[in-house]
C-alpha cells in the first residue's frame, strides 16, 4: 500500500485548490456559482506569497489534479482566559475538501494533520473550522470539540445600515441593530461577550 504524502501548495495549484473549495461549497449545498472562482485563485495567489496562510494538498494518483486540499489561514487573538501572554496566534482551517473520485482513502486526515503541523509550528493554539456532517468524525478524532458558545455570522455589504445607537437606558446599556430588521436578536441590547474572543 502506498503511503501518503501531501506538499505544500505553490501558486500553481491555485486553480485546482479553487476547484476543490466549489466541491466543499457543493457538499453544504452551497455550489453551482462559479463567479468567485477567478478572485479566489488570485487571493490564493497573493496568500501563498505570505506567512499567514497555507494549503497543503495530494496529487490524484491518476496524475489529473489534485485529489485534496485544505487551507489554512493564521489569525491574532487578544490574551483572555487560556490564552494568556501576548501575540496571540490562531488557525482557521478556510477549505477542506476532497474530490469526490477519491475519498475514504485516507487523504484528507493527511492534507489536515500537516496543515496542524504547520499551524503548531508558527506558534497556534488554537484551530477553529466549520464542519460538514461529513467532515465531523474526522475532526472529532483530531481532537476537535464544539465551542462552548455559539458561533453566529453576520453579512455585511457596501449597502448595510446600522440604526443609530440609542442613549444608554437606565442600565447603562445601549440598543443597536440593523435598520429596519425585525429579526430576532438584532436591534436588541448587545450582551458581553458575543464578539469572537
Amino acid at each position: 500500500m502506498e503511503t501518503l504524502r501531501a506538499r505544500r501548495a505553490v501558486p500553481a495549484d491555485t486553480a485546482e485548490v479553487t476547484r476543490l473549495r466549489e466541491v466543499m461549497f457543493a457538499d453544504m449545498g452551497e455550489g453551482g456559482d462559479d463567479r468567485w472562482w477567478s478572485a479566489c485563485e488570485a487571493d490564493l495567489r497573493a496568500a501563498f506569497a505570505g506567512d499567514w496562510t497555507a494549503a497543503f494538498v495530494l496529487d490524484a494518483p491518476d496524475g489529473a489534479g489534485l485529489a485534496c486540499a485544505v487551507v489554512g489561514t493564521l489569525d491574532r487573538r487578544l490574551p483572555g482566559p487560556g490564552r494568556l501572554g501576548q501575540n496571540i496566534v490562531v488557525g482557521h482551517v478556510s477549505s477542506m475538501a476532497t474530490d469526490p473520485r477519491w475519498r475514504r482513502r485516507g487523504m484528507a486526515r493527511v492534507a489536515l494533520q500537516s496543515l496542524l503541523e504547520w499551524f503548531a509550528a508558527r506558534g497556534a493554539v488554537q484551530v477553529g473550522l466549520t464542519a460538514t456532517a461529513d467532515g465531523e468524525a474526522l475532526y472529532r478524532s483530531l481532537g476537535f470539540t464544539e465551542p462552548a458558545n455559539r458561533a453566529l455570522r453576520l453579512s455585511l455589504s457596501a449597502e448595510t445600515q446600522f440604526a443609530p445607537s440609542a442613549p444608554p437606558d437606565a442600565s447603562g446599556s445601549a440598543v443597536a441593530g440593523l435598520a429596519g430588521s425585525s429579526s430576532p436578536g438584532v436591534g436588541g441590547e448587545l450582551a458581553a461577550g458575543d464578539a469572537q474572543p
